[in-house]
């Protein structure tokens, strides 16, 4: 509930293979934890105590309070977040890296709560051309916008400073 929660906040990361580059901007208002893919830590989340910095595990929280556990409000917790590549892509495959929401996943437990009301956009600005963008597989855009956009996540909880008696990493 409030009493324990951390601001997070607008974030953004970007990933270059090649010729190809994708961007991640993200505002993170998760209902879960963020955690740093990379690193397994926890970034920003419910702490143990209204009091206190350690962030506890959300989802062993919940299973520990079962019989008793309600969530706040209903859809008041959203994760939004922009791709941006230089790829050219048509409206399908857009669609596609969007769908690719490994990164919500990977940095937000738990994730895709019915608090939260995640979206993700995909947009590409062609710079790279047809002829290029045609020889890259949606498979390895898609593993770079996950990349990026978990970077993203991550940067968006760990820059975000305390606001209206809510704390956040940056403090």
């Amino acid at each position: 509930g409030p009493a324990t929660c951390m601001k997070a906040g607008l974030g953004a990361a970007a990933v270059a293979l090649g010729p190809v580059k994708v961007g991640a901007v993200v505002s993170v208002n998760a209902c879960g934890n963020v955690i740093d893919p990379t690193t397994g830590e926890w970034v920003a989340g419910m702490r143990a105590t209204a009091d206190s910095d350690q962030i506890v595990d959300m989802e062993l929280a919940a299973f520990a309070a079962a019989g008793s556990m309600q969530m706040p409000l209903d859809r008041t917790n959203t994760t939004i977040s922009c791709i941006v590549t230089n790829m050219e892509l048509t409206k399908a495959r857009a669609t596609k890296v969007s769908q690719w929401q490994q990164s919500y996943a990977h940095a937000i437990r738990p994730t895709h709560t019915t608090n939260d009301g995640d979206t993700i956009y995909t947009l590409a600005s062609g710079k790279l051309g047809a002829q290029a963008s045609a020889a890259v597989p949606l498979d390895l855009l898609g593993m770079l916008a996950v990349r990026a956009l978990e970077a993203a996540i991550v940067n968006g909880a760990k820059t975000a400073k305390t606001s209206h008696g809510i704390p956040g990493a940056a403090k």
